[in-house]
């Protein structure tokens, strides 16, 4: 199978906009961890109990939710060749920016 020849633009006229998206994203990524600590230390704090008093009041739930998703791995096994009968594909495009 041959790759599809890639479309190249010259983006030196915005390079501004592409070292303020790393910076950004930098950014981004580190607010994420803070959260993500953060988070972590109220998870802690809750332990098995749903809510969080802040003040008195209710600041932090924290509820068990029960979700039903197909396994997908099981019903291609159960399928075999079938299961691309009842499969859809779908394409997107992946954004990357690499300095």
């Amino acid at each position: 199978m041959t790759s599809p020849t890639l479309e190249v633009v010259d983006l030196d006229p915005i390079a501004n906009w592409v070292r303020a998206y790393v910076d950004a994203k930098q950014r981004l990524d580190e607010a994420q961890a803070a959260v993500d600590y953060a988070r972590g230390k109220i998870e802690d704090a809750l332990g098995d109990r749903e809510v969080g008093l802040v003040e008195g009041r209710p600041a932090v739930t924290w509820r068990t939710v029960t979700s039903r998703r197909l396994d997908t791995t099981r019903v291609k096994v159960f399928l075999g060749a079938d299961y691309d009968k009842w499969t859809n594909v779908t394409t997107s495009r992946r954004f990357e920016v690499k300095l």
